[in-house]
């Protein structure tokens, strides 16, 4: 809204000039546009759109002039309520009899309509009631051979998960003069060695067309990170390329736990056998160990006599 009335007042006060009214003390010696110098609107400068347009301005004052601002514009772009196509310089002020270089430079959107237009100097002071204006013919015109990308549309998005698929669209805009024809299309992460490929018949001047869906796999081995993604298209015989870029993130792939072996060890039971062997066994036991020991007893004293019996026969 601001827009609309701002453009409303520079008419105002243009329209106010072609009735006398008093111009400021400043004499503008020479104006060049993008190196070229112009005088008035009787011979129409060629400007491409989507570039930037240079205006330098070469004036000397007649008198001290103080606050003062310099404003060029171009009207009757569609959405000059969202972007103005315009630049200013000042307050400034500047002294008589001394040469001034002022530079100021607008851009011409890509969308703007191919057409003739004016490109409007204006100059003002604080309050506003003194002013000089010029005014220069410009041909706005198209470059004879431009495609753009407008967008790339990724499924399941960019954001991704190594192993898995990525699917991409190429949405692209003819910005030229000529209709393009066998228009090639390639989506490619040079990072992960992979690509995909597909052509577009035609793109008709004015026009937009997208891709099938571009297939490209993710390697299962991809680490995780931020990946540049390109998308290249080449176009009239391949003789102008365009090159955008955007990024896309990979998740690396979930690696599986390492199986867990299990070794089952039996456990040797090592309680004290006494403590399982039965009270009655235990007495056999001991008495066994009674008789034997009372055996032996009993041979010891036999072996005895028989020793003693013995040497008793000798001595006789």
């Amino acid at each position: 809204m601001k827009a609309k009335i701002l453009s409303a007042l520079c008419i105002l006060l243009i329209t106010l000039l072609a009735t006398n009214v008093l111009a400021l003390p400043i004499d503008v010696h020479r104006v060049e546009i993008d190196g070229e110098a112009v005088e008035g609107d009787s011979v129409r400068l060629d400007i491409q759109r989507g570039q930037d347009v240079e205006i330098e301005l070469t004036m000397v004052p007649t008198e001290d002039v103080e606050d003062i601002e310099i404003r060029a514009f171009i009207s009757g772009y569609e959405y000059n309520d969202v972007e103005q196509i315009a630049d200013m310089i000042g307050p400034i002020s500047m002294d008589a009899g001394v040469k001034y270089r002022k530079t100021l430079t607008v851009t011409l959107p890509e969308d703007v309509e191919e057409d003739d237009y004016k490109l409007r100097l204006l100059f003002t002071n604080r309050n506003g009631e003194d002013m000089i204006s010029a005014r220069y013919q410009l041909k706005v015109d198209l470059p004879r051979h431009e495609l753009k990308v407008t967008d790339v549309v990724f499924h399941p998005g960019k954001h991704v998960k190594a192993g898995t698929a990525l699917l991409g669209q190429v949405r692209l805009e003819n910005m030229g003069e000529k209709d393009e024809d066998d228009v090639v299309v390639k989506l490619m992460i040079p990072e992960l060695g992979i690509s995909a490929t597909d052509y577009i018949d035609s793109v008709e001047k004015g026009e937009q067309e997208e891709t099938e869906e571009l297939y490209l796999r993710i390697p299962a081995n991809a680490e995780a990170g931020l990946y540049e993604a390109q998308i290249y298209v080449g176009y009239n015989r391949d003789h102008d390329k365009v090159l955008a870029k955007t990024q896309i993130s990979v998740e690396a792939e979930a690696q599986p736990e390492p199986e867990q072996t299990v070794v089952l060890v039996e456990e040797t039971a090592t309680e004290d056998v006494q403590e399982n062997v039965p009270a009655n066994w235990k007495n056999t036991v001991k008495t066994v160990l009674e008789v034997v020991l009372l055996v032996l007893v009993a041979l010891l004293v036999v072996i005895g006599l028989i020793i003693g019996f013995t040497r008793l026969g000798r001595a006789e």
